[in-house]
């Protein structure tokens, strides 16, 4: 029995080898396969109105000076725009997007460097190359000067030919990427314009709060002085002129956080136009009987394209696309 036993078990390794080298293989191959470009998955239909109604109209078209009807509004936004830091820092992003696309596009072309140079080589005398340079002439009495000069000028061109498509596919994401810095600058100016006038009409709301306040504490300390006169004539009681008196003092001090509100939605603004605090020019009008324009939101559709943040994911997307192409077909190259 023992003869059969051998020859099984080597078998059984030979196929276990086998197996294993098999395996091995499979694990490399796939370890060389590149994934798949993974594509967004296409959301829900928009639906064809907003709740029944179709507006053709829409508020996203409409200027500045058109919506708010605010002269002094108007020019803080103006003002807003140009001295805001934000946006500021986010012009100079588009000009570097503007520089990528120009280094982009100066790859197509052919690149041309220049070289010179020049040196002096001095051999001593005493030495092999001395002496042959003293002793042998290299012509009828022509010796080799020393030091001996050695001057060089080269030109080198190279042209990149676009096979691959490596080159447009870089110039496509940068002029992508372009785009959405411009989407994005305008998203902040959106921003921009919405926060100052929030806080505009915070600081008219506020200046109708602390008027109705004032009002108040009038009203409140000419019935102090009532109930005053009247506990002085023995008709009254010294309860009715401390409650009179807790209800002035009460909004005394509702009337200071009033002011320090007033002072913080100026600093707000003084920060969102750029400029240092000071005190905000505003309508002393009745703050309700503001003639605010009706919005227009106009059709679904209309409102995704006037959005500048879903734009600019857009064009993101779009360009990491064509980078992700460009690294597959480099990978494929490799």
């Amino acid at each position: 029995m023992k003869p059969f036993v051998r020859p099984l078990n080597a078998q059984r390794m030979k196929g276990a080898v086998a197996n294993a080298i098999a395996s091995s293989v499979l694990l490399v191959f796939a370890s060389c396969g590149i994934p798949k470009l993974q594509h967004a998955q296409p959301g829900a239909p928009l639906p064809d109105t907003f709740n029944g109604a179709i507006t053709p109209e829409s508020s996203a078209q409409v200027g500045i000076d058109e919506f708010f009807r605010d002269p002094l509004l108007a020019t803080l936004i103006r003002e807003g725009l140009v001295g805001n830091q934000q946006l500021r820092i986010m012009g100079q992003d588009i000009q570097v997007a503007n520089y990528e696309i120009l280094r982009r596009r100066g790859a197509f072309l052919p690149f041309i460097s220049f070289g010179a140079g020049a040196r002096l080589d001095k051999f001593s005398s005493f030495t092999k190359e001395g002496a042959s340079i003293r002793d042998d002439p290299f012509r009828d009495s022509q010796f080799l000067p020393n030091p001996l000069p050695d001057f060089m000028i080269a030109a080198d061109v190279s042209w990149q030919i676009d096979i691959w498509r490596q080159l447009r596919n870089a110039r496509d994401a940068a002029g992508l990427r372009y785009l959405a810095t411009i989407d994005g600058r305008t998203y902040t100016v959106t921003r921009l314009v919405a926060e100052i006038a929030e806080n505009y009409y915070t600081l008219m709301a506020l200046d109708k709060r602390l008027e109705n306040l004032d009002q108040t504490i009038g009203l409140f300390e000419h019935s102090l002085q009532i109930a005053v006169a009247l506990k002085e004539a023995a008709r009254g009681t010294e309860l009715g002129v401390q409650r009179f008196q807790a209800e002035v003092q009460r909004n005394q001090s509702e009337k200071l956080i009033i002011q320090q509100q007033i002072v913080e939605t100026e600093n707000r603004i003084n920060f969102l136009l750029g400029r240092f605090p000071q005190p905000v020019q505003r309508r002393s009008e009745d703050f309700y009987e503001l003639n605010l324009p009706e919005l227009m939101v106009g059709v679904p559709p209309a409102l995704l394209l006037n959005r500048p943040d879903i734009r600019q994911a857009e064009r993101q997307v779009q360009a990491a696309a064509s980078m992700c192409a460009l690294r597959e077909r480099t990978s494929f190259r490799s």
